[in-house]
């Protein structure tokens, strides 16, 4: 009976180790999951530790900044509803909408001087008008059954400064919606 303890034991020492070698070579696996942020314009991401030992771990939530250096260099203008930036005036390249069926919605571009802290840049399209316009302010942009409000830029402003500078890009490029909305 003695024995049969004594090979248990090492059996059992054996398995923890070769438990121990799999998690140092997994080091735990790491996966990223990623998810819209509340306001609808940017993502956030969080890392998630799969551990033999201790199962899941997740970190917190984080925003990733939609804005790379590279992406900050290249020429927003080109690009429907772009922009482009002087001082704190930014243009807004004209847009278009297609509604369905329904004939194309030329959006003209327009300028928007950034005043204040977490401004934000919107195309408005009261459905089954015909018309659309660039608009601005500091509420987050919400649509509404009657009203399409499709977000296009967060700008920060900082007041010692007086200058302003993107903080999230939401959307570049012609707004497609299907016939059913409006």
């Amino acid at each position: 009976m003695n024995y049969n303890i004594k090979n248990m034991e090492k059996t059992v020492a054996g398995l923890r180790q070769d438990v121990d070698e799999i998690q140092r070579l997994l080091g735990g696996n790491e996966t990223h999951e990623f998810r819209r942020t509340s306001d609808g314009c940017g993502y956030q991401q969080r890392r998630v530790i799969t551990s033999i030992k201790s199962g899941n771990r997740a970190t917190d939530w984080e925003n990733l900044p939609l804005v790379s250096n590279a992406l900050a260099a290249m020429d927003w203008s080109v690009i429907n509803f772009g922009y482009y930036q002087t001082g704190n005036v930014i243009t807004v390249t004209y847009g278009n909408i297609w509604h369905g069926t329904r004939s194309r919605i030329e959006v003209a571009g327009d300028d928007i001087t950034i005043a204040a802290n977490q401004t934000w840049i919107w195309v408005e399209y009261p459905f089954g008008t015909g018309a659309a316009t660039i608009e601005s302010g500091t509420d987050m942009p919400v649509s509404t059954p009657e009203t399409l409000k499709r977000a296009l830029s967060l700008w920060a402003y900082d007041v010692g400064t007086e200058n302003s500078a993107l903080a999230e890009l939401c959307w570049v490029s012609d707004i497609f919606l299907d016939g059913e909305f409006g």
